[in-house]
């Protein structure tokens, strides 16, 4: 998310809104995966109730490769 909108409620209104997609469409849980050194995306996820199940990935973009943790959550 760019940063003029941080703190906006912007990211709420969007998990928000996958979150009552999923549950409609009937999924019980949800993953999602994010960079390890994003420290802001991932306290937004921790307060929203998602949790790192142990998932870790190796990606390239851009030339740079990180590491991804895998999130989940119960619906």
């Amino acid at each position: 998310m760019h940063p003029d909108h941080w703190g906006d409620g912007t990211a709420r209104l969007l998990m928000d809104e996958a979150v009552r997609s999923m549950r409609a469409q009937g999924r019980r849980r949800a993953h999602l995966w994010t960079a390890e050194p994003n420290h802001r995306p991932r306290a937004f996820y921790a307060r929203e109730g998602w949790t790192p199940d142990g998932g870790r990935r190796s990606k390239t973009r851009n030339g740079v490769t990180f590491t991804e943790l895998r999130y989940g959550k119960e619906l």
